[in-house]
């Protein structure tokens, strides 16, 4: 691949990456009344935010002045990849932006064809013209626009994408997506499926505009979670695999180990694992559901972002774009922060709108009188045990600290314990600290890192019966 292409497609990706992580907005106004962010923002915080929005601005400038003629980015033969520029863009109020997306769009539409695909023939070419991939990805670039008059050729994309969804007879690749439409090819792979299901979840509004009496177009999202399950690797697959992904059932990406009974599998990586997140949380499986939890313990086990996890710079800028879309489409509830100042706290909880809970590590009285400094700035104060000096985590470590602490204690906040609690002694910390919730990490876990349905379940019913 050409130098020029890496350096469009890493420009897309992390423009994008910073747009669907919410960093940054494009010429979207402060709620009337709210403080801006930058007032709440500690001074680090509002430099880094400045920071960001001048790349995007670079970005967007670097996509607008490389953009051909023709309203295409690299490859005409794929316009997925001018669907990406697009999606980056859309939305902009900057005029060359504005501009560069309206050309994109016009040479999207002539990709259109007769079946409601939205790809180029290209004749002789293993998996042709990758036509499900290039229509998951346009479709959901041309949605981002928000035009109205691209309602019809979404709708009938979304037809197409759904007719591509893998039914055969090969239970391997059965209910998942390949390259492209001959849904009967026995290939599939989780890079096309967490694609298409992205683009079909992310587009599903516009199937209300149909005309009355018109079929709506859907995928099966029971063989979506059936394929899906089969790409995620089990305890038995080792600590190291466990949770994680891997992109097909016979395709080693990053390689293959023999695991403790002698069995050869497949190892999981980084970025694909999020692309299985991604396909979990579209297909409607609950956050709290073991394989989601299982998939977030090898994101936290692996978190870094000097690397794809498992391959190197392999993949490095798709890993970083990837992150940010699974954080997107994991909708928070709350954040729980740890060893973060108070000002921090109440600029992350006035940015995102959600409720953040402020860890306080405990060993002694004095520890907990740091509670106050959060109130106003958080939702929850979270007790949890200090990390013994010279540990190897940051936590996770099985540690508990002595509830007697609590005792006469006056809250500054709502709050929650946490810190060594499993199902042997969760029932006694609620009757002896009146905790109306708790927090378990590493006591529900079967090896450091993996999460043990048995023990959750024994958990909860414990905290239940309280």
């Amino acid at each position: 691949m050409k130098r020029s292409t890496i350096g469009w497609i890493a420009g897309v990706c992390l423009l994008v990456a910073a747009l669907a992580a919410g960093l940054l907005r494009w010429g979207v106004p402060e709620a009337a009344g709210a403080a801006a962010p930058e007032a709440v923002a500690s001074a680090p915080e509002a430099i880094w935010r400045g920071e960001a929005r001048a790349s995007a601005a670079r970005g967007a400038a670097w996509l607008a002045a490389h953009q051909g003629e023709n309203g295409v980015w690299s490859d005409a033969r794929f316009p997925a990849l001018s669907a990406l520029a697009l999606w980056a863009l859309a939305g902009s109020d900057d005029a060359a932006a504005a501009a560069a997306a309206d050309k994109a769009v016009a040479f999207l539409l002539t990709c259109v064809q007769t079946n409601g695909g939205i790809y180029a023939e290209v004749p002789g070419r293993k998996g042709g013209a990758l036509s499900n991939y290039n229509t998951a990805i346009c479709l959901t670039a041309l949605h981002a626009t928000g035009r109205k008059d691209l309602t019809r050729v979404i709708q009938n994309a979304r037809a197409f994408l759904a007719a591509s969804q893998y039914t055969g007879a090969d239970e391997f690749h059965f209910g998942g997506f390949g390259y492209d439409h001959q849904n009967q090819r026995e290939y599939t792979d989780l890079m096309n499926t967490h694609f298409a299901v992205e683009a079909m979840r992310r587009t599903q509004d516009v199937e209300d505009l149909r005309p009355p009496g018109e079929a709506r177009a859907d995928i099966n999202w029971e063989h979506v979670l059936r394929y899906v399950e089969r790409l995620q690797a089990q305890p038995e697959d080792g600590d190291d695999n466990a949770g994680g992904f891997v992109y097909n059932p016979i395709d080693a990406k990053a390689g293959v180990e023999t695991n403790d009974a002698g069995r050869v599998i497949l190892r999981a990586y980084g970025s694909i694992t999020y692309a299985g997140l991604m396909a979990l949380l579209y297909a409607d499986v609950p956050r709290d559901d073991p394989r989601v939890v299982s998939a977030v313990d090898y994101a936290a086990r692996h978190w870094t972002l000097d690397e794809n996890p498992g391959m190197g710079d392999q993949g490095l800028y798709f890993y970083y774009n990837v992150i940010a879309r699974a954080l997107t489409a994991g909708r928070l509830d709350a954040i729980q922060l740890h060893k973060t100042a108070p000002d921090r706290v109440a600029a992350i909880r006035a940015r995102t709108g959600l409720e953040v809970w402020a860890a306080v590590a405990v060993k002694t009285r004095a520890d907990l009188d740091t509670a106050r400094a959060f109130a106003g700035a958080a939702d929850r104060i979270l007790y949890d045990a200090k990390t013994p000096q010279g540990a190897v985590l940051p936590g996770g470590m099985g540690v508990r600290f002595d509830w007697s602490l609590l005792d006469g204690f006056r809250h500054p906040l709502p709050w929650a314990l946490s810190g060594g609690l499993d199902a042997g002694n969760v029932g006694e910390a609620i009757r002896r600290t009146g905790a109306a919730l708790v927090d378990v990490s590493s006591g529900v876990e079967s090896a450091q890192g993996v999460k043990d349905v048995a023990r959750i379940k024994a958990f909860l019913k414990v905290v239940a019966g309280h």
